[in-house]
């Protein structure tokens, strides 16, 4: 691994020295990503970068990525079918519980609470999937919406 790089509860790419905050030093988080940009946040102020919960990383960039887009990880991530049919709702929805079944049935760290997928104009696509964090005390349900 290059020097200066690390695999962190911070996020790939964390320098080895980054100090963890420390209101965040029990708490498995990592780099916010913003949903709408794909894009990192970082506070005006002090130019330290946002935080955000480890589970809701995972699922962003679980939704995000299409199924055999990466190479490193080709099985990461939903598979969208190629033709709006009569059965593309049901399909989607499959594939969004097959991509999460790691950290539902395996790792128990979520819950997908509901799963909606809707026709947009235009051929496009709105996918709302509704989750509840287990990892955090209070349980925390945070709709992410995604449109492809």
């Amino acid at each position: 691994m290059p020097s200066g790089l690390s695999n962190s509860p911070f996020g790939l790419g964390t320098p080895i020295t980054s100090p963890v905050p420390a209101d965040q030093k029990d708490q498995n988080y990592c780099r916010y990503i913003n949903p709408n940009t794909g894009d990192y946040e970082v506070f005006a102020g002090t130019g330290a970068l946002a935080q955000m919960p480890g589970v809701r990383q995972r699922v962003l960039l679980i939704a995000r990525t299409l199924r055999g887009s990466s190479s490193v990880l080709p099985q990461l991530g939903i598979k969208l079918p190629p033709k709006i049919d009569e059965s593309f709702e049901t399909t989607v929805r499959n594939s969004i519980k097959e991509a999460f079944r790691p950290m539902t049935d395996v790792e128990k760290v979520l819950r997908l609470d509901g799963i909606l997928v809707g026709r947009l104009p235009a051929g496009r696509v709105s996918v709302v999937i509704a989750y509840t964090d287990l990892t955090l005390p209070e349980s925390e349900i945070a709709p992410l919406e995604l449109v492809f």
